[in-house]
């Protein structure tokens, strides 16, 4: 009874101090969208006031009268509200007009710009506001992504496209999608985030469920902001206001703390792909309160983030929204014999909430997997719905899924996420079979053109069991290739699975077992491939992923050759030898420290990891077993790693060393690592540019392939912006008995080769279907030391470059 009336008084204290209360929204006067991080001045009082969040909305609530509310925000017009004139206090809708007022005519002519000095203190404490600095977290999230298509200016016609389109639509958007998620998070680098429930318009099976980290990072306090495939410098790095210019737009008093208002963008001249945008800086540990960016120079795609953050247990702070908008390419209609046109544009919110700081985390009890879909995530009740969203849904968002679902279950939606799905992984499905791009899209020098195709069984017939063939025959040289393949997939998690296969095919000759790509259809080096072996082939695999980031691959295999060139093998066991056929046990293991993965009921789809990236590969070759003619030991092994710059642009690093413990058949040594070839004047990363395909043989080897681009770092005029990429490879080798080796031509590499080059990406850029850009660019490249031509001119390749970015 105290507790109950001790209640009663309280809940009448608060009534009676908050006598006085104003609610509202802040909108754009012309798109009328949400004015997040909006500055209200009570009373003319600059000590009084509060600032709408992130989805544009205020709240205030006094003991005494509210007379006036001064609206300013960065960009817009100020607006006075006098509160006698206003209708409902509890329903306002304030709309500011944008000013056009030039951030870039600032200037400061004299002294130390006072908000640099403000900026180098959020700098100096970006590692204790960093919340993926704290020891733990878990937290729960809302995100909610909408896509609709909207117009440059506000319609004054009924029958607008925009309209139309709504219309087309029963009165809803054109996308709609919905997850709620659970994260953990260990300090430093274990993460785990598992997705409860997913549900987007259309669709009854979704297994691509988006996440706001999908489209921007979780925090602002990276070197680097990446947003889509841009990495853009952060304003508030180490060292930004040497590169951003910034400027105090206002001051906010917060109880005890102040909040700056300062505005950002880069500084006249200096070449780097950064932000504009506004920060609050809350005195309080000097950390980012609220932030709204977008790049400074916009692409083909643009993007603008928003950030909401709030000082957890008087601890630390912690996001607490996250926005994003992205406008893609316009579509032009003609309306009433007038031209119209509207752009699709996608929003993003995220709500993060039931956060707890510092719960005890086991490093074991995080998977490899950073995103899990949860086997019941798109079958969740309304009930399940309604207590995880932060607000009910609203009548455009119902009409959305009540017209879109119906019509997803009559043209089956979800077969598109499945095609998709499918389709990044090299495959397209037909029903319950699989066909494979890379062996039913086969092209290179030797055979021309395979027609042919490559089929596999896939999940509609069995999740464990999977079988399949191939077969082609080759225009030019006239030789049919097959085989078949038995999969048992044992256990999905930990990736285990048994191979047998059988394959009567072709394959180039030197080729690395590192090679890991050898069958992408996007890989060009694989088009201009000229020098081959027959092969016959049975082969029983095991695979399977252990110690977390190692995942091994056993093979035993039987294996006859037949090389299509003159050649023959003459050593102390063999004389004059074309054909051989060996027996061998290889032992392949990939280690990417940090990896994380994606997984849904299908796939597990790496998202990266910051650290080397090592492949490993042993092959023991035995004489007398299955048949085998060869007794011999190969090792290899490639570390490749990048590095990304604060303004100076991305380094990449592939070393690359093998060796064989004696001498071989021409087919299983080292070569074909150059790329250059008349026909094909085509830039081919981590080959040497300048090296003829089969110049060299090695049963000893080591290359290191560097190079580094700036970016757009030296030059920028308007859209024209081309990317200049250093080069530097080089290459040493040795063979043993070079005399077994008959009736080819070749070359060994003890004294060393070395090449550079220089190249211009995004000279001439092309907009790809309004996704992305098709940049050209070209490069020249320079071959020099003990293996240089004679004459200079020689030594010169040109090769052209393919590019693709939004930017």
């Amino acid at each position: 009874m105290r507790l109950l009336i001790f209640g009663i008084l309280m809940f009448s204290v608060h009534v009676a101090i908050a006598q006085y209360a104003i609610r509202g929204k802040v909108v754009d006067e012309r798109t009328k969208e949400p004015l997040a991080f909006v500055n209200i001045r009570i009373n003319d009082n600059p000590r009084l006031g509060v600032t709408t969040d992130i989805d544009g909305n205020f709240r205030y609530e006094s003991a005494t009268p509210v007379k006036t509310l001064l609206f300013s925000y960065v960009g817009y017009e100020r607006k006075q509200i006098a509160m006698d004139s206003v209708n409902n206090p509890n329903r306002m809708q304030i709309s500011l007009s944008q000013t056009n007022l030039n951030l870039q005519s600032v200037t400061i002519v004299a002294g130390e710009n006072p908000a640099d000095r403000i900026i180098r203190s959020v700098s100096a404490n970006r590692k204790i506001n960093n919340p993926e600095n704290v020891r733990s977290f878990t937290y729960q999230s809302h995100n909610k992504i909408i896509a609709d298509f909207v117009t440059n200016d506000t319609p004054t016609k009924g029958d607008s496209i925009q309209n139309r389109i709504r219309e087309s639509f029963r009165g809803g958007y054109f996308f709609l999608t919905e997850t709620t998620t659970e994260r953990k998070y260990r300090y430093p680098n274990r993460s785990q985030e598992t997705i409860l429930s997913t549900r987007t318009a259309g669709f009854q099976n979704f297994t691509l469920p988006f996440l706001a980290t999908d489209f921007q990072p979780f925090s602002f306090y990276g070197d680097h902001f990446q947003i889509l495939d841009i990495k853009y410098l952060n304003p508030i790095s180490r060292g930004s206001t040497n590169h951003y210019f910034f400027n105090i737009e206002d001051t906010i008093f917060q109880n005890r703390d102040t909040v700056f208002v300062i505005s950002f963008r880069p500084k006249r001249g200096r070449n780097i792909d950064g932000l504009k945008g506004v920060l609050q800086i809350n005195t309080n540990k000097y950390a980012v309160q609220n932030v709204i960016a977008e790049p400074a120079e916009p692409g083909l795609l643009n993007m603008k983030i928003q950030q909401q953050y709030v000082f957890l247990n008087d601890t630390q702070w912690f996001p607490e929204q996250l926005n994003f908008e992205i406008s893609f390419g316009q579509i032009q209609a003609t309306v009433d014999s007038s031209k119209d046109a509207a752009a699709l544009l996608m929003r993003g919110r995220s709500y993060i909430d039931n956060v707890e700081l510092f719960p005890d985390l086991s490093r074991s009890s995080f998977s490899i997997d950073q995103i899990i879909l949860d086997a019941m995530a798109n079958f969740q009740d309304s009930t399940f719905w309604n207590q995880r969203r932060i607000a009910p849904l609203d009548s455009m968002e119902m009409a959305t899924y009540q017209f879109l679902d119906s019509i997803g279950e009559v043209y089956d939606f979800d077969r598109f996420t499945t095609f998709f799905e499918k389709f990044i992984q090299g495959k397209i499905p037909v029903k319950g079979f699989d066909i494979d791009f890379s062996k039913t899209f086969v092209m290179n020098e030797f055979e021309g053109w395979r027609p042919g195709i490559g089929l596999m069984t896939n999940e509609r017939i069995s999740k464990h069991f999977s079988v399949g063939g191939f077969f082609g025959y080759g225009i030019r040289d006239k030789l049919w290739k097959y085989g078949g393949e038995g999969v048992w997939t044992i256990n999905r998690i930990h990736e285990i699975d048994l191979r047998v296969s059988y394959q009567n095919t072709l394959r180039e000759t030197g080729r690395t077992a590192l090679y890991t790509g050898h069958n992408s259809v996007y890989d060009f080096r694989n088009y201009t491939a000229s020098q081959m072996d027959q092969i016959e082939e049975k082969a029983v695999g095991f695979g399977f992923r252990a110690f977390r980031y190692a995942k091994f691959n056993i093979v035993l295999n039987q294996t006859l050759v037949n090389p299509l060139y003159d050649y023959a093998f003459q050593s102390g066991t063999f004389s004059d030898s074309t054909n051989y056929q060996y027996s061998s046990l290889n032992v392949g293991l990939r280690y990417a420290f940090g990896e994380r993965f994606a997984r849904t009921s299908t796939q597990r789809v790496s998202l990266g990891t910051r650290f080397p990236i090592i492949h490993l590969n042993y092959s023991r070759g035995i004489d007398g077993f299955l048949d085998g003619e060869l007794d011999f030991n190969k090792i290899e092994i490639r570390v490749d790693k990048s590095f990304t710059w604060k303004i100076l642009g991305e380094s990449k690093i592939r070393v690359d060393a093998g060796m064989a413990d004696r001498s071989l058949p021409y087919g299983l040594l080292y070569t074909g690592e150059g790329s250059f070839d008349k026909r094909w004047m085509i830039f081919v990363p981590n080959y040497f540019q300048t090296m003829k395909k089969y110049e060299f043989l090695s049963d000893q080897y080591a290359h290191l392939f560097f190079s580094h681009n700036f970016g757009s770092l030296f030059l920028r005029i308007k859209k024209f912006q081309p990317h200049f990429t250093i080069h530097h490879n080089m290459g040493w080798g040795r063979l043993s008995h070079p005399e077994y080796q008959q009736d080819i031509a070749f070359q060994t590499k003890e004294k060393g080769f070395y090449e550079s080059g220089f190249q211009i990406d995004q000279i001439l850029k092309l907009n790809y279907f309004g996704a992305m850009y098709a940049g050209f660019g070209a490069g020249v490249y320079y071959r020099y030391g003990a293996y240089a031509y004679d004459r200079v001119e020689d030594n010169f390749m040109f090769k052209f470059s393919f590019t693709f970015s939004t930017k």
